[in-house]
């Protein structure tokens, strides 16, 4: 049983209204919280867009039991993520200071266990998932995509605490 907080970093979504994601990001977090654990969802917010960062604070701090931990450098946010990894990151394929094969480089050099998912509009599945060949952890979403699709992936992986 897990008790502990999941910590989730979520990247850019920038092809996505802000009020609709700003509406179904609370939804779906607050719909993933656990009654009978109240511990909170910690968050970690990268992307070098800061209204993306400000948006997931409106989005889902007002509503939910969520820590979030705010980033808007990739290099910054792996300084901090060194010492508290988190349970899933979601990382930009693309950011300014540090680029999500960097960021994805440093978690398998560690033997990460937990998934790993990098979204871009750039890059193709094919390259990102080349970038360790056979590595099971690693999944992708190709930029522009709906929030339907962006949900379904994270809920292969995030699922709620069992109380």
């Amino acid at each position: 049983m897990n008790t502990g907080p999941t910590r989730i970093v979520i990247s850019t979504c920038e092809d996505d209204t802000t009020r609709r994601v700003e509406i179904s990001v609370r939804a779906h977090l607050c719909r993933r919280s656990d009654p009978q654990n109240p511990a909170p969802v910690s968050i970690v917010a990268v992307d070098d867009e800061d209204w993306f960062v400000d948006m997931v604070k409106m989005a889902i701090l007002e509503k939910c039991q969520v820590v979030l931990r705010p980033f808007t450098s990739g290099a910054d946010a792996w300084r901090e993520l060194g010492q508290h990894p988190p349970d899933m990151p979601i990382v930009g394929g693309i950011m300014a200071g540090i680029s999500g094969r960097e960021i994805v480089g440093e978690f398998m050099s560690r033997n990460v266990t937990y998934p790993i998912l990098v979204v871009s509009g750039l890059l193709e599945k094919q390259e990102v998932l080349g970038w360790f060949p056979g590595a099971p952890n690693i999944s992708f979403l190709k930029k522009p995509f709906t929030l339907d699709e962006f949900y379904a992936e994270l809920d292969k992986h995030f699922e709620p605490r069992e109380g």
